[in-house]
């Protein structure tokens, strides 16, 4: 969770986790300004005080000094550079006139305090200025005492007599960097104050002693600045002579009021990372940050403990800010400690906000297979407020969209930093072949996840991990094996599958396969390598996430072991790729494939065995197509395999071939049993003195199995006239007793599927040749008594295939009980068979069955139900749901617009969804012949939604968070309304200029009309395709929605979500009409740009590239576009790059030459566009250019600054193919010196072994002075 921020309160300042974590451990001197005084204790400002001592000193209107405070005051200052006149200058002047003694009396005076004076502000900035040691460590460039009036106690200096940084026991205490007053204010202490431009410049510029001093504490400490604005005198003069050397200020923070883009413009330029609050008179965000976080500093545990208690409810209740908090809190060592050790431990449900592979996860529906919910968001649910929002995914993906996907858990810094000898692996010895420990702060993670295992969210979470460490899966372990464990046994048994498949996984099946394959080629065959071939075909459990697909964590309701993961068997295909054995060890692989198909087999069992029903016949038919049999799944991947070795085993040595099938004579099981029964058909297997020992040792169950019937027939046709009489009579015995009755059957249903089955194998056999001794006439007059309708010709279906093919079963919807009923009964009888069967996950819905089948009758009966007053939300919604309806000829489409419109408004009122949702499907069909019907329905269907906006809610779960417009509209009665007005035939096929009906456009201004949040979601809609809204009615489209583009309420955001879900360039008039928006959303930190900056980064990139008129001019200058990129944050610059380096490597795009183009002419220069970010992005574009990289790197050396590796990943570095170190070692070395830090620990994985490649490649450069810096300052770390 590198580069994470914390906010203390919901849109307040982001403070860096790396400031926070420093401050707990005592690394931070807080840097005060004259704000800090004047916030709560009402003194002055530095032109305050000039004027203060100007008054006392009685300097008159007409003097230099008198004047300059009078411009300072009425020059109004410009945003982004501040005051234009520096107020020490005005010291500078009176010194001019006055003795500084003077001078000094006259500010001690004007310093002093009212009595009692509110000293909270400094209260809060001691509180956070003290250390674990209890130091205080507090510099201030103001003159007062009242930090010292907070407490006495703590020691204060003052120059020439400064505490020397570099010494922790001397280091500490309140240090008036400036001076300060005596303690009755009566004039400066010691040797006076730094307030003038002279002495200013004797502080920092000449004898440079403060410069020194603050130089020597930023090489040991962070610094805050707190109070001061970057044009204070005190800051104008300390960090322009502290900046001049690169890097020097990389651990400097100041607070800062206003926009985000003018604090960087104002701070970032001095070296300082600016932490923006909101402005106010009273800097209430400011004050309220401080205070919330010197309240952490001085109790952490009440701090984490309130904490915990909000955070309790789980993370999908807790604002984003709140999952902020969290989230930093897991990050550092500390706060894992409290999270693992807390009372009462965080819910589970807490990993979904840890993992970001799960916050961005794809949205879907949550429920179950059988019963789907709402529409739900992870990020919404599970996202942080320091995260960047993900782009909108749409089904017809354009190339505006992705999701990218932040690092997962990870290492921090500190974890790397402090790793013991047994948390890395070794070379040799303990750590070389154990696991070594986890990091301290990822192992109190561990404990954490071990207390709340027991929680269903927890081991959801787990199964679609590819495993835990070691430590934890015991600690998991010890857990579910205790006595007093809390745990369901649905989530222990989930539990343990998770932990044995982690254990057994080892290494890819594919891997250990192909290198076998080079030890056979080098060695040959041997014992060893039968064994290991076996290994590769060994199956193995596999556990994966429910197959429910919910996005969301399951709650404690949901303990089923299906909710929680779903467990298969895995079986190993290897290709198409033919090995030849030796026959000498045939016998030997068998054995060991025997093995696999026994574990094989014992898993499944242990899973249910589904697997095992789906069996297939060995025995193939001469009449069968090979090519529907050359498909293998489950475990007949295993089956078909040993019986191809065997096969082989039996042409070469018949005895050793029957010794391996004896050993199946005492297995039992499904598997065991199909082989048996195979074996039967082949007398050199199985002589016919013991064919029936063999058959007695399949049991009644397994002899009757369906997937050994083929096998088993074709055995008993191979074999009948060569048994003798006793076994043939004994085979008989068994084929007349048929097979048992199953569970939950009916004594019909039983005696029907019994003389079926009896039936079906003694006609099967007779038909090929077998005689029986009974009399087979008179059996089949009995049997026939059960199940009267059987027929001789079913026989011949005997031996088909009867295995079953992966699927799942949903929903039963035979409809064969309604299809003869009356229609006034067909409801009540599909009401008394609906719901849930016995038989497991199989819903009945015989009505959705009869929709289908019968859908007049269907529609009927709903109508019958109608005159009698009642309308069944159910059966109304199935019917219009059903898949049927969009193949509904014109006149029952008509019939039930009709019958829809009579719908008192009671009852269709719960109908607006399916029916809106039905009128969006079959619109194509009602319209233009039924426009009539349709406008009456339509108007129905508006009125209710004028009347009770309620009515038009979408089905989306919103929660706390803020709306998704468009997700919210698609699943909204008024979505599908505004969809059915732009698929509307009368006007889908219109052309630019040709302008919308009348009619059409009073109802698309109907759904526009709407209260509440209805305008919005139509304007969502709309907007999608507003490019070609504009082109065929430019008049309405501007009347009637651009004006939504300036609200800023839910239109403006709605009208902006869904034209960034179109994600579709404005053709130029449009273009042009919006760009005023466009730029100024891109200018904006606001949630919508925030959500779809990715997109509008491409919109407007592809209107600086866009060109009209005449003359081909840029719909965006160029100058407009140097103004967006240097007013727009690092957001919005990186993804313009990331859309630049996309389009400049299409081959033949004309982006090949504009980026080039933009890159020399347009991209701005100013410090501000060369943060980290946008560095490794300039970088990463060049580096991605190919050949072209030399001129790429040309361009973008001017535009970089250093790089931590938070921010670059360098991919084209590390590949082998098309080397550019290789090919360019000079525009590489000057592309990494012109973005690598200088503290080589913030460098990027594998840098080092680019720049020793750099050397063997272009051994010339060794000698340049920029490889000889990046090697020493590698060398230093």
């Amino acid at each position: 969770m590198r580069g994470r921020t914390l906010r203390f309160f919901k849109d307040g300042p982001n403070v860096p986790d790396d400031l926070l974590v420093a401050r707990d451990e005592g690394r931070v001197v807080f840097f005060c300004g004259a704000g800090v005084s004047r916030a709560r204790a009402g003194l002055k400002d530095f032109i305050g005080l000039a004027r203060s001592v100007a008054d006392r000193l009685s300097i008159a209107p007409d003097k230099p000094a008198r004047q300059l405070i009078n411009a300072i005051e009425t020059m109004p200052p410009i945003a982004g550079v501040g005051g234009l006149i520096s107020a020490d200058r005005v010291f500078g002047l009176i010194e001019r006139d006055f003795l500084s003694s003077d001078i000094y009396r006259a500010i001690a005076a004007a310093l002093k305090p009212e009595r009692s004076p509110d000293l909270s502000a400094h209260r809060i900035l001691l509180e956070l200025a003290k250390g674990p040691d209890g130091t205080v460590r507090l510099i201030t460039t103001n003159f007062d005492l009242l930090f010292e009036d907070c407490d006495p106690a703590i020691p204060f200096s003052k120059p020439p007599r400064l505490p020397d940084p570099l010494r922790s026991d001397e280091f500490g205490g309140i240090i008036h960097l400036h001076g300060h007053v005596t303690s009755d204010y009566g004039d400066a202490a010691g040797d006076g104050f730094v307030i003038s431009s002279a002495e200013f410049g004797r502080a920092y510029l000449s004898d440079r002693w403060a410069a020194d001093f603050i130089r020597t504490v930023l090489e040991r400490f962070f610094v805050v600045f707190v109070g001061y604005s970057a044009d204070d005198p005190p800051m104008q003069y300390l960090l322009e002579a502290l900046n001049r050397s690169p890097g020097s200020l990389s651990g400097v923070y100041a607070f800062q009021s206003g926009a985000y883009e003018e604090a960087e413009a104002r701070w970032v330029q001095k070296g300082v990372r600016p932490i923006v609050y909101e402005e106010s008179r009273t800097h209430a965000a400011l004050w309220d940050t401080l205070g919330l976080w010197a309240e952490r500093a001085r109790s952490p545990s009440v701090w984490y403990d309130k904490l915990f208690a909000q955070a309790s409810v789980g993370p999908e209740k807790c604002e984003p800010h709140i999952r902020g908090q969290i989230a930093h809190v897991v990050s550092t060592l500390e706060g894992a400690k409290r999270v693992a050790l807390a009372s009462q431990p965080l819910p589970a449900d807490w990993l979904c906000t840890f993992d970001p592979y799960i916050r961005y996860a794809k949205p879907g529906r949550i429920g179950s297979l059988m019963e789907v919910g709402p529409h739900f968001d992870p990020f919404m649910a599970y996202g942080l407020d320091s995260d960047p929002v993900p782009a909108k995914i749409d089904p017809d993906s354009t190339v505006f969209e992705k999701r990218d996907i932040p690092a997962a858990f990870a290492l921090t810094r500190p974890d790397r930093q402090n790793l013991g000898e047994d948390q890395v692996s070794a070379l040799r010895g303990h750590w070389a072949v154990n696991a070594p420990r986890l990091a301290a702060r990822v192992g109190y993670l561990g404990r954490w996840l071990q207390r709340v295992a027991h929680q269903p969210a927890a081991v959801w979470w787990a199964a679609s991990q590819k495993g835990l460490h070691p430590d934890i899966q015991r600690q998991i372990e010890s857990k579910i094996g205790d006595a007093n464990d809390e745990s369901s046994s649905a989530v222990r048994a989930a539990w343990r599958y998770l932990i044995d498949t982690w254990k057994h996984a080892g290494s890819e099946h594919s891997e250990d396969w192909y290198h076998l394959l080079e030890i056979i080629k080098l060695d040959g065959w041997d014992a060893a390598a039968v064994r290991d071939f076996a290994k590769t075909r060994r199956p193995r459990l596999k556990v994966e996430r429910a197959f429910s697909g919910s996005p969301r964590a399951p709650d404690s309701s949901s303990e089923e072991l299906e909710n929680l993961l779903h467990l298969d068997v895995e079986y190993l295909h290897h290709g198409d790729e033919v090995v030849a054995i030796p026959a000498e060890f045939l016998p030997s692989l068998l054995r060991e494939l025997r093995n696999n198909l026994e574990l094989g087999s014992a898993l499944e069992e242990e899973l249910g065995g589904y697997g095992l029903h789906m069996l297939e016949s060995i025995n193939a038919d001469t009449e069968e197509d090979e090519s529907e049999r050359s498909y293998k799944s489950g475990i007949n991947i295993l089956l078909f395999e040993y019986i191809e070795h065997f096969r082989r085993l039996l042409e070469i040595d018949a005895p050793a071939a029957e010794r391996e099938i004896r050993a199946w004579r005492d297995a039992a099981g499904p598997i065991a049993a199909h082989i048996k029964i195979w074996s039967c058909g082949d007398s050199r297997l199985v002589s016919h003195g013991e064919f029936a020992e063999v058959l007695r040792t399949i049991s009644r169950e397994e002899f009757w199995y369906s997937s050994h019937q083929r096998d088993l027939l074709f055995a008993l046709r191979n074999r009948w006239n060569e048994l003798g009489v006793r076994t043939r009579i004994s085979i008989e015995r068994r084929l007349l007793q048929g097979p048992g009755r199953w569970k939950r059957a009916t004594v019909s249903d039983f005696k029907k599927a019994r003389a079926s089955a009896i039936l079906n194998r003694i006609y099967w056999l007779v038909s090929n040749g077998c005689s029986f001794t009974f009399n087979l006439d008179a059996t089949t007059r009995q049997l026939r008594e059960d199940y009267p309708e059987w027929q001789a010709e079913w026989a011949s279906s005997a031996t088909f295939s009867t295995a079953i093919r992966t699927g799942w079963v949903g929903t039963d919807t035979r409809s064969d009980e309604l299809l003869d009923l009356p229609l006034a009964e067909i409801l009540d009888a599909a009401a008394k068979l609906s719901g849930r069967s016995q038989e497991r996950f199989v819903e009945r819905d015989p009505y959705a069955g009869f929709c289908a089948l019968k859908p007049i009758r269907a529609f009927s009966a709903l109508t019958i139900a109608g005159k009698t007053g009642k309308y069944p939300r159910n059966f109304w919604q199935t019917f219009l749901n059903a898949d049927g309806r969009k193949q509904d000829r014109f006149r029952l489409v008509l019939l039930i617009v009709s019958r829809l419109g009579r719908i008192p408004d009671d009852y269709l009122n719960d109908l607006l969804r399916p029916v809106t949702d039905w009128l969006l499907r079959v619109h194509k069909t009602l319209l233009p012949r039924g426009r009539n019907s349709f406008d009456l329905l339509w108007r129905r269907l508006v009125s209710l939604l004028e009347q009770r906006p309620d009515f038009g809610e979408s089905s989306i779960v919103r929660g706390s968070q803020p709306p998704d417009w468009v997700t919210e509209a698609l699943n909204s009665p008024i979505g599908h309304l505004a969809q059915i007005l732009l698929a509307d035939p009368a006007v889908s096929r219109l052309k630019g200029g040709e302008q919308f009906p009348d009619r059409w456009k009073g109802q698309a201004n109907e759904l526009l009309s709407l209260r509440g949040e209805g305008r919005p979601r139509a304007l969502a809609i709309l907007c999608h395709n507003l490019a070609w809204l504009f082109s065929v009615d430019p008049q309405w489209v501007t009347q009637s929605i651009l004006p939504a583009m300036e609200r800023q309420d839910h239109n403006g955001d709605a009208f902006w979500a869904g034209f960034f879900w179109g994600a579709k360039v404005p053709q130029a008039q449009l273009f042009v009409r919006m760009k005023p928006s466009l730029l100024g959303l891109a200018h904006k930190g606001s949630y919508t740009r925030r959500r779809h900056a990715e997109v509008l980064a491409g919109i407007v990139l592809a209107g600086w590239g866009s060109r009209a008129g005449e003359n081909e001019t840029r719909l965006i200058t160029d100058a407009e576009m140097t103004a967006v990129l240097a007013d727009a944050d690092d957001d919005f610059r990186t993804q313009v790059l990331w859309h630049l380096e996309r389009w400049s490597r299409e081959p033949g795009s004309r982006w090949r030459d504009d980026a080039v183009t933009l890159l020399a002419q347009v991209w701005p220069k100013q410090i501000v566009a060369k943060t980290p970010r946008v560095s490794a992005r300039l970088a990463e574009l060049a580096f991605a250019q190919g050949e072209r990289f030399p001129l790429y790197a040309s361009y973008i050396l001017p535009l970089v600054g250093p790089v931590d590796q938070d921010f670059i990943n360098l991919p084209a570095l590390r590949r082998n193919k098309h080397n550019l170190v290789d090919e360019f070692p000079e525009q590489t070395l000057a592309i990494l010196h012109g973005i690598l830090a200088d503290d080589a620990r913030q460098w990027p994985y594998g840098v080092s072994e680019v720049l020793d490649r750099i050397g063997t490649t272009a051994p010339n450069l060794l000698t340049d002075r920029r490889l000889i810096k990046l090697n020493r300052i590698r060398n230093s770390f």
